[in-house]
């Protein structure tokens, strides 16, 4: 998988994956999902979704917003174009350590926010 795009959507539950998903939040998931993957162009997005959010993607007139981090600028636009080709409204949030401001239990997690409010949520310009 050497160089190859992946979109990290996971979200670990104490659960489900036990004690290590404690580790892999405090660290943050995307960073976390990384030191698995070594060599791909990871990107952190779609994480933050219910899937009925993809059946109305517009929510008070404005689109579903996703979080994007990564660290790579390619691997960022093709992921942000997707999330344009599924309807939504990508917010691009800053590089992979980033992609915590979005993990399980943020502020944004879930809710449906608009690329708007995400963007006040989480400080993003």
């Amino acid at each position: 998988m050497q160089g190859k795009v992946v979109i990290d959507i996971s979200n670990p539950r104490l659960d489900r994956e036990g004690p290590i998903t404690n580790e892999w939040l405090e660290m943050g998931t995307g960073l976390a999902m990384a030191q698995y993957l070594p060599g791909v162009r990871l990107v952190k997005a779609f994480n933050t979704l219910g899937a009925r959010m993809f059946s109305n993607p517009i929510r008070d007139g404005e689109r579903i917003g996703v979080p994007i981090a990564g660290d790579d600028a390619e691997a960022l636009a093709i992921v942000a174009d997707l999330v344009r080709d599924a309807g939504l409204d990508p917010v691009i949030i800053g590089p992979l350590e980033r992609a915590k401001e979005f993990d399980r239990g943020s502020p944004i997690w879930v809710t449906g926010a608009s690329a708007r409010e995400i963007r006040e949520t989480l400080n993003i310009p």
